[in-house]
């Protein structure tokens, strides 16, 4: 069921999209029209002047994307995906072709029943449904009527995130500590506050427009007149605007005693009971995720605004559950995902079955692709080469020549604390076993999935678990999140670049030089965040410390504005890719050591080299880099081969770069942190 629970624990997990780079921070004054760069290869350069396009040229080379598309891009790993997910397919369809063969309450057997509900989905039920709640808000003649009503649709409608979107959060970094949590009210396609703000409101007219001409047939489709839908949508937009202007992020959400509620005046702290008894179960004490705009809807609770909350409640609702109604409806909800996706994808009823399946059941797939692809095996050798970073990286700090003995050792804590998460967790359970998939009508089953999986979540979270909750590990991607000092690297992104690289599990040993080249670059990198410029204001233990000396600090922030100088070179944003640089920076010297360490041979170290060039390859059309130059956390692929290696002095020696070569980079210039 796609509107599975979407959980909003920022201050718990910042994940660090290594492979996709689509991390997005906040416009910048450049402008995207002005950047020229050639689309595809069309001359093979010399290796000692790009390293990079020299390496990857057969790639490059081939028209591998639509130039006529804004956004349209292939890379070395992510076009691995597709393979996953058929892969997914199978397993889902190999599942459900033996249903009568599982026990009654086994996740195989609720994963059929599901599937049954899905293929005989009877929209016009689901539309009687929703009507029934959509009619009840709209018959509110108060304000205090009107919240009960929203209470009550909320109940049953938890993903719907009418004024007040519940989720679970903890107390500063204490697991032992989860609340129940009010989160940032949500607009439409969750998207953020500055969309709708008037400051920013000529960057985001198309994204708006595009929302509203959905919404409008949504409105039409349900039987509102179009005269009817405009209004609705206008008082609407109003309200997004108004709210929008008092919302922040705070640097911590704040702890309150729920009867504190109290002290507003149009809020019925009731109401808010009775939901979180429902979702979650009632605590004393909940977290507020934005105060300040918490207060402000609390002020628009008032008579006069009742028409458009009702408005906005009877948007939020078709919006939600669009793709419960219909095929008319799903499509309209399905071309909205393609325009924000920067998809051309016919809508197909069965790919969404297994797309929700799946989000559903990943647990129980996961251990399926697990079992099948025999990759136990694997799991060892990629756990044991990432203590052996670990071990290589405590060395590296304990020769460290420019921090004190006092920073040393709280940084080797952090090491010798890191939990690291490799292909998939140690307990690899089906958590999705304790699902309630029961329901006389597919909204009822809806429902009781999506708040089966809050209280899984809450569960996970109190024992400092919840990675197996959040993350896809047959998605290519790896992170590193600060607050619980771990790193992941899922099985997506090791079968990803395995495939690219043409390394076979029975042949790990000697592909070591073609690994560590490749994924150990992704090892590195995220080892190395937890040293960058935000994930070193933390400490072993996931808390928010300063645990360095202040001449440390000051010695820190010099090698770190040298990083940033560094890179504006390349013609990009050094301060806004800061962070990624140093971990690319900070992965590639922990590769030398190792090779170091080994006796690495020049040939052995060109493995290397090579290796991490080929799975940065990427071909894009002009637009999509000029929007990552402005919006990206990550420096362009190119960069982060071509940049790192000439600051490298083992790649000088290996491939005898001179001073008349591009690559070189005179050695005062060239730049480390770690």
């Amino acid at each position: 069921m796609k509107k599975y629970i979407k959980t909003i624990i920022k201050n718990l997990l910042i994940i660090i999209l290594f492979v996709c780079g689509i991390l997005l921070i906040g416009k910048k004054n450049s402008t995207i029209k002005n950047i020229k760069e050639n689309v595809n290869l069309t001359e093979k350069p010399r290796l000692e002047d790009d390293f990079y396009n020299y390496i990857n040229y057969e790639e490059l080379s081939k028209e591998k994307i639509n130039q006529n598309k804004y956004f349209d891009s292939w890379d070395s790993l992510m076009s691995f995906q597709e393979k996953l997910d058929e892969n997914k397919k199978e397993i889902i369809n190999d599942i459900i072709s033996k249903c009568s063969t599982y026990t009654q309450n086994s996740s195989k057997a609720k994963l059929c029943k599901v599937y049954d509900k899905y293929k005989n989905i009877d929209y016009d039920s689901n539309k009687k449904e929703l009507k029934k709640y959509i009619d009840l808000i709209n018959s509110s003649q108060t304000v205090d009527e009107y919240l009960k009503n929203i209470s009550i649709t909320t109940n049953n409608f938890p993903n719907a995130n009418i004024l007040f979107t519940y989720s679970l959060n903890i107390e500063g970094n204490d697991y032992t500590k989860v609340y129940p949590s009010i989160s940032k009210f949500t607009y439409d396609y969750d998207t953020e506050s500055d969309k709708y703000n008037k400051i920013n409101m000529s960057d985001y007219s198309e994204m708006r427009g595009k929302l509203k001409n959905t919404n409008m047939e949504l409105l039409k489709l349900y039987g509102y007149s179009e005269n009817e839908a405009r209004e609705m949508i206008a008082r609407t937009y109003t309200m997004y605007e108004l709210i929008s202007k008092f919302s922040h992020t705070p640097d911590e959400f704040k702890k309150i005693n729920i009867n504190e509620l109290s002290k507003y005046n149009n809020i019925n702290i009731e109401y808010i009971k009775d939901n979180l008894n429902s979702i979650i179960g009632v605590n004393d004490n909940i977290i507020i995720e934005d105060e300040v705009q918490l207060k402000e809807i609390d002020k628009y609770l008032v008579k006069e605004n009742l028409q458009t909350l009702k408005d906005y409640a009877t948007i939020r609702l078709l919006f939600a559950y669009s793709d419960r109604l219909g095929e008319n409806e799903a499509k309209i909800l399905h071309n909205l995902d393609n325009y924000f996706n920067n998809l051309d994808k016919e809508y197909d009823f069965e790919e969404t079955i297994y797309d929700d399946l799946y989000h559903i059941f990943k647990d129980t797939i996961t251990i399926e692709y697990v079992n099948q692809k025999h990759i136990n095996n694997a799991k060892t050798y990629y756990t044991k080469l990432t203590k052996e970073f670990l071990e290589m990286y405590k060395v590296k700090l304990e020769e460290n020549d420019w921090l004190s003995e006092e920073t040393k050792v709280n940084a080797i804590k952090k090491i010798n604390n890191m939990n690291i998460y490799i292909m998939y967790p140690e307990q690899l359970e089906a958590l999705d076993s304790n699902y309630n998939v029961d329901g006389s009508t597919f909204m009822e089953i809806d429902k009781n999935i999506n708040i089966s999986m809050l209280k899984t979540q809450y569960n996970l979270l109190r024992k400092n678990e919840e990675i197996r909750f959040l993350n896809d590990w047959l998605e290519i991607n790896a992170f590193y999140s600060p607050t619980e000092n771990c790193i992941v690297i899922g099985t997506g992104i090791i079968e990803s670049i395995n495939n690219y690289l043409n390394i076979s599990y029975d042949k790990l040993d000697e592909n070591y030089y073609k690994t560590i080249g490749s994924l150990g670059y992704v090892i590195g990198h995220e080892i190395s965040h937890a040293f960058d410029n935000y994930g070193s204001k933390y400490d072993e233990n996931g808390k928010e410390v300063d645990w360095w000396t202040s001449e440390d600090k000051l010695a820190y922030t010099k090698r770190t504005l040298r990083v940033e100088k560094y890179y504006e070179k390349y013609k990009q944003e050094g301060y806004q890719t800061l962070g990624e640089n140093i971990a690319d920076l900070g992965s590639y010297s922990l590769l030398m050591d190792l090779a170091k360490k080994h006796n690495a041979t020049n040939d052995e170290y060109k493995t290397i080299f090579e290796s991490s060039a080929k799975i940065w390859a990427q071909q894009s059309t002009k637009f999509f880099k000029g929007y990552m130059l402005i919006y990206d956390e990550h420096s362009p692929s190119k960069n982060r081969i071509n940049a790192v290696l000439s600051s490298i002095d083992k790649f000088y020696e290996v491939y005898n770069i001179k001073e008349t070569d591009k690559m070189y980079v005179s050695k005062e210039d060239r730049v480390a942190v770690w």
